[in-house]
């Protein structure tokens, strides 16, 4: 855990390390992302694969994700840096994550008819995986990954993981 004067910050390295320590909560959060994706397809969103969603000053939001998706996914796909306002995982349009992608990233989409769809998807499942951080001794925490934050989060979410708590 990287040294640090903010207890906040403090905080989510040591839950960012218990996230990554915990071999069993990828599987649970990944047979969570298959039922988020398969309520998301009943509802056929649009999408036109734009790219506009990763551009968070674009679409005006900012992406968030529990320290296990965070973990998870940087585990997955490596913790790399983005430009401000960026998503980190973006190539051109692509999403080069799209396997390991965060709840908040499943659920968001450029319409806004299409987001308030999916707004009760996300509630009903954000609240699962608070129950799984919960389930797995994994302190929850609810990490800004924009850019501004996503240097630190790539410092402490860079070890291997060993074993659940």
């Amino acid at each position: 855990m990287p040294p640090t004067s903010d207890p906040d910050a403090a905080a989510e390295a040591s839950a960012c390390a218990a996230a990554r320590e915990c071999k069993d909560l990828p599987d649970a959060l990944t047979e969570l992302y298959a039922r988020v994706d398969r309520d998301i397809r009943r509802l056929a969103p649009p999408c036109e694969r734009c790219g506009r969603c990763c551009r968070f000053d674009q679409a005006a939001h900012r992406l968030f994700a529990s320290v296990g998706e965070w973990a998870m996914l940087s585990q997955q796909c490596g913790a790399i840096d983005a430009a401000e306002n960026r998503c980190p995982y973006q190539a051109g349009n692509a999403c080069m994550a799209r396997d390991g992608r965060t709840l908040a990233c499943r659920t968001y989409f450029c319409h806004a008819a299409t987001r308030l769809a999916l707004r009760d998807i996300y509630e009903q499942y954000h609240a699962q995986i608070r129950r799984l951080h919960a389930t797995h001794s994994v302190p929850y925490h609810y990490l800004d990954l924009t850019a501004a934050r996503l240097p630190r989060n790539r410092f402490f979410c860079s070890n291997p993981p060993t074993s659940c708590r």
